[in-house]
């Protein structure tokens, strides 16, 4: 059995504030539902577990956010944020090439369901749409934490000598 899928004694093994999503109304909370819209993910799986006396279903709500670990601090303020104790792993490979990564992975369906209202689908890849649903005043920190995830600067010189300046979001339109 996974770490992961193991609770004692009934009660959570970790623990979070699985209402952070439920309503939008920080700066904070914005900037983490733009990042986690960028380089989070949420999954559900559904998987039959063969125990001794019966067969039960078991169901799955997650969410993970991994960063390179050169980005492993931003890993703890996202865990702070949530006055999260789960634990940040470090593994290396799969999509980071030979690069060391750091993961969070929290279970919960309410924190799944909350997210997914907000805008964050399972298998989101290039479908992502920005939250228009949250207060416009927290629109700037939603692209803040795109940004942050998956956006540049660059500086390239143009034809005549000058600087010119670049700002890139890479992703979904």
């Amino acid at each position: 059995i996974k770490e992961e899928w193991i609770k004692i004694s009934g009660k959570r093994k970790y623990t979070c504030n699985y209402n952070y999503f439920s309503n939008i109304d920080t700066h904070e909370k914005a900037y983490w539902l733009g990042f986690l819209l960028s380089d989070g993910c949420i999954m559900h799986h559904t998987r039959i577990r063969h125990l001794k006396t019966c067969d039960s279903l078991q169901e799955r709500f997650l969410i993970q956010l991994s960063l390179s670990v050169k980005d492993y601090d931003h890993l703890i303020k996202f865990s702070k944020a949530l006055n999260s104790s789960y634990p940040i792993n470090v593994y290396k490979g799969k999509g980071f090439g030979e690069t060391e990564y750091g993961r969070i992975l929290i279970e919960d369906k309410m924190l799944f369901d909350d997210l997914n209202k907000h805008g964050i689908n399972t298998n989101k890849s290039l479908c992502e749409k920005f939250p228009y649903m949250i207060d416009s005043k927290y629109y700037i920190d939603v692209i803040r934490g795109i940004f942050d995830a998956d956006g540049c600067i660059s500086v390239h010189k143009s034809r005549h000598g000058s600087d010119e300046y670049e700002f890139n979001i890479n992703g979904t339109k």
